[in-house]
């Protein structure tokens, strides 16, 4: 999906996995700013995922690049 990163339109992904036995559910994006490209990653347990959305959030829109 398209998602709003650094002020950026980004590529997102939501995605579920193993560790070891614990069920992990994550949130991939990748956006274009400027001549690079920035990644913002966000996992946990599938079972908290919901409740740590908020977090997420507020973790990928506060993100910035400080480039000189």
């Amino acid at each position: 999906t398209d998602v709003s990163f650094m002020g950026k339109t980004g590529y997102s992904t939501i995605y579920r996995g193993y560790k070891g036995d614990q069920v992990i559910q994550g949130t991939a994006i990748m956006a274009s700013v400027g001549t690079k490209i920035y990644a913002f990653h966000f996992s946990c347990a599938a079972d908290d995922y919901d409740d740590m959305e908020t977090v997420m959030y507020y973790l990928r829109t506060h993100v910035e690049a400080k480039n000189n």
